[in-house]
Order: structure tokens, then C-alpha cells, then sequence
């Protein structure tokens, strides 16, 4: 056995939610295997309060988890938020200290779990997170992350449901899908309590944005901008201001089959104009938008015509 320091001293100033932290461990396991393959290859259990996650045909060297600032996807820089790296980190922290989890990693030939350890700096003795390692013959070839004591299911499965994935029984049927955006109805499926959402905007829509839940607003679509790029890592949830720009972005991608299937569900907003010169919270541009798309195609046009 192994007793590695991190550095990451316990009362660092960061507090993190029990959303949030489960948010990060899920996440890691989101970026080893893909939206695609969520449902393949990415299990869970609980059972005697040990909630236990599992990715399978992925393993790393316990070496990503030392260095802040270190990534298992380092080479895909940009790409969702990285797994197994910083994050892990500030999550296991949390974790530990603010919500009384106890912390276990396994993967290939080791088996790690979060714990403390004391520093003494400038003659003052401080704690510091650290890392008990453990080394076994047989390896495995999956990864695994166990939480515990642990009881909140329903917690967990409203961060599952917070990730983009064909599957989320949030979405319904799809409107229209690129590379890099989609766009759906919502489904009937109620979104539970603790849902991301903006504040004072409680509709049935959801922004995923860099596949994550993070905006509400009042119409039923599920509005996604795959390729947009966090600035943090605490990836908080949307002001008005954000999803109109993220609905505005997607907009102004879709075809004109799409776009008119977006406006009908939009009727309320089609006389919506900007009430000051700077106008942040209004539809106006992305209803102009999709307009605009539609007008591109004489077949849609007429059809849009015969309808209204």
C-alpha cells in the first residue's frame, strides 16, 4: 500500500453540491465511453449503500489522478470536460469533506481510495487530501467508482438524466440532428425535482449544451449545442440571456423543415420584439432566423402559407 499526498489542501475554498460532485463522477465515465455508447457500455448498482459505476473496456493509470491540471483526455483538449483529471480531484474533496462519502477507484492492476493525510507548512500542521493505493495481480479491464455510505437514488438518477443521450427519456421525437446540434420535442416524461433549469423559468424545454443540461425555458424542445465550450468547470445553469443565445446559435443551423416545425411551436413569441435597444431576453432574432431559413426553400414557403 501506497500513501500519496496531493497537495489539495482540505479547506481549499470550494463547495461543491451532492449534484454537482455526482455530476463530475458521472462525467468522467461520460467522456470514456460517448453519448453513443451511454447505454452499452456505462452501468450502475446500489445495494448496501454502495453505489457502485462502471465503464467497460476503459482503463488509465492511476498517475492522471496526482496533478492538477492533468487529463486522461489531454489529447482531445476541448472535447467535453476531460476525464479522470482535475475535476475528479475537486469532486473527491467535496465529496469527503462536505458530504461524508467515502471514495474508491479501481482500474486495471490498482485499487485507490480518497483520503487525508497531514502536512506541516511553515511549522503549522494543515491536512491534505491524499490517495491509499493498492496493487493486485489481476487486472481488470473495465473501470470502477464506488460511493459510500450512499442512499439518494433519486439524486443520481436525476444527474444521469441531465446527459445528453439518444436514449434520455426526456427527449422526444427528433426534429432534426447534425454533428454538432439536434433539436426535439420534449416527451411527456415530468423532469424531476433538482432538475437544472434557469432561474424564474420553469418551462418543459432543456438546454443541453456541451451535452449537459443547463437552461430551461418555457416551450416543449430540447434545444442541444453539442460543440459549446465551457469556460468553467462549475458549469452553472443558464440565465435567460444564455438559452436564447443557445436557441438562437441552433436556429440558425437548421434547415427549412425543421425551421418551421421549430416556429409553429414557437407562435407565441412570433410578434416578439426587443423592448430596449439591447434586448438580451428577447425571440425576436431567433424567430427572424428560422423566418429567414424557411424563406430559402419556395416548396416550405408555400406549405408554410397554405398552413397560416
Amino acid at each position: 500500500m501506497e500513501l500519496i499526498s496531493l497537495n489539495l489542501i482540505y479547506d481549499y475554498p470550494v463547495c461543491w453540491n451532492k449534484f454537482k460532485v455526482l455530476r463530475d463522477f458521472v462525467q468522467n465515465f461520460y467522456d470514456t465511453v460517448k453519448w453513443h455508447q451511454w447505454k452499452k457500455r456505462f452501468t450502475y448498482t446500489l445495494s448496501d449503500e454502495i453505489l457502485q459505476m462502471r465503464s467497460s473496456d476503459v482503463g488509465f493509470s492511476y498517475d492522471w489522478l496526482l496533478h492538477i491540471g492533468a487529463s486522461t483526455k489531454r489529447d482531445d483538449a476541448g472535447e467535453n470536460a476531460g476525464y479522470f483529471g482535475e475535476g475528479f480531484k475537486i469532486a473527491s474533496l467535496c465529496a469527503v469533506r462536505d458530504h461524508n462519502w467515502n471514495i474508491e477507484v479501481l482500474s486495471r492492476d490498482w485499487k485507490l481510495s480518497v483520503v487525508t493525510t497531514d502536512l506541516i507548512i511553515d511549522g503549522r500542521k494543515l491536512k491534505s487530501l491524499a490517495y491509499k493505493v493498492w496493487r493486485h495481480r489481476k487486472k481488470i479491464t473495465d473501470t470502477v467508482l464506488r460511493i459510500f455510505p450512499f442512499k439518494d437514488i433519486n439524486l443520481f438518477h436525476t444527474v444521469l438524466l441531465s446527459f445528453y443521450y439518444p436514449e434520455n427519456p426526456l427527449l422526444g421525437e427528433k426534429i432534426w440532428e447534425s454533428s454538432d446540434s439536434a433539436v426535439f420535442f420534449r416527451s411527456e416524461k415530468h423532469k424531476p425535482a433538482g432538475y437544472p433549469r434557469t432561474y424564474n423559468d420553469k418551462g418543459k424545454g432543456i438546454i443541453f449544451a456541451g451535452y449537459q443540461a443547463l437552461g430551461s425555458f418555457q416551450f416543449p424542445l430540447v434545444v442541444c449545442q453539442h460543440d459549446y465550450r465551457y469556460n468553467d468547470r462549475e458549469r452553472n445553469t443558464f440565465y435567460r440571456m444564455d438559452v436564447i443565445d443557445i436557441i438562437l446559435q441552433v436556429s440558425s443551423r437548421l434547415p427549412p423543415d425543421a425551421s418551421a416545425m421549430v416556429l409553429n411551436v414557437l407562435k407565441r413569441k412570433w410578434y416578439d420584439r426587443p423592448r430596449k435597444q439591447y434586448d438580451f431576453e428577447s425571440w425576436y432574432g431567433i424567430i427572424r432566423t428560422l423566418i429567414e431559413n424557411i424563406a430559402g426553400s419556395p416548396e416550405e414557403t408555400l406549405a408554410w402559407r397554405e398552413r397560416n
